[in-house]
């Protein structure tokens, strides 16, 4: 017997149909900042990015996701797939979901507050990113941070060595982390640590990293992606004599009195000179 799901792909199941209305959503396209010709300009654009996901393509998103949950919710089956799909249907009608309806035990769904992270990868990853519109290929774990692209004032080689410290699992090198994708961070992702960066002018900057385990392929929606702007082969370099004309797009840390995450786990500080120095 046919089992009519108003499902958003189609997966290992018999001939699934779906009603018209419900048949499709154009998930968000992600911007591309790749031309992005200098420091501010590419803070601009994904702050933009962000925010037209935020307070425009979301409100759109509920109202997909609620219609699709209450078509589930009106099916008289109870066979197991179903059942699944109605628990999954009470959570997306009250919280965005970063990846189409899916028969999974956990979605990635928007956290309490929302949680701008950056992941990256080389070139050729950003663009299999970007054609296959998942984040997560097989059993590979996501490495995110909320370092930003646009800080140039960092160099390409400590950043390489700071994502190799946060997850030792799979060594990085420089062409590895040229390119960036910006993501929400979903609830999946959970708190790994927290390193302090030394820039190019010999400050100590704060660099907090999230992981989320693989799950095979999954789509993911890709807020914005580009190329990084870290400097290369840079040493210490003398600080600034005035202040820049720029506005501070130093990474701006939580204050003490913010109330974490449910679900974050402690942070824990290593300090990357001491780190890199004892090996």
């Amino acid at each position: 017997m046919a089992l009519n799901l108003p499902l958003f792909h189609s997966y290992p199941q018999p001939h699934i149909t779906m009603p018209p209305r419900l048949l499709f959503l154009q998930r968000f396209q992600p911007r591309d900042l790749t031309k992005a010709w200098n420091q501010l300009n590419l803070f601009n654009e994904i702050q933009f990015a962000f925010l037209i996901y935020s307070q425009v393509y979301s409100k759109t998103l509920m109202d997909f996701q609620k219609r699709w949950a209450q078509g589930v919710l009106d099916l008289e089956e109870n066979r197991p797939p179903v059942v699944i799909l109605k628990q999954l249907a009470h959570l997306l009608k009250n919280k965005v979901c970063y990846h189409p309806p899916m028969l999974v035990d956990q979605p990635d769904l928007a956290r309490e507050n929302d949680r701008h992270v950056f992941v990256y990868l080389s070139r050729e990853k950003m663009q299999k990113v970007l054609e296959e519109k998942s984040i997560t290929f097989g059993l590979e774990a996501v490495l995110a941070t909320t370092m930003q692209p646009y800080r140039s004032d960092l160099a390409l080689q400590e950043m390489v060595r700071a994502h190799n410290i946060a997850w030792p699992h799979r060594r990085v090198e420089e062409p590895d982390l040229e390119g960036f994708i910006a993501i929400f961070a979903s609830t999946l992702f959970i708190h790994l640590l927290e390193l302090k960066v030394t820039n190019v002018y010999g400050r100590e900057v704060a660099c907090t990293f999230f992981v989320r385990q693989g799950t095979g392929n999954r789509s993911y929606d890709v807020i914005a992606c580009g190329i990084t702007q870290f400097t290369k082969n840079a040493g210490v370099m003398p600080r600034p004599a005035v202040p820049s004309p720029e506005p501070d797009l130093t990474l701006r840390l939580s204050g003490p009195n913010q109330k974490r995450e449910e679900g974050d786990m402690k942070p824990a500080i290593v300090n990357l000179k001491k780190e890199t120095s004892a090996t």
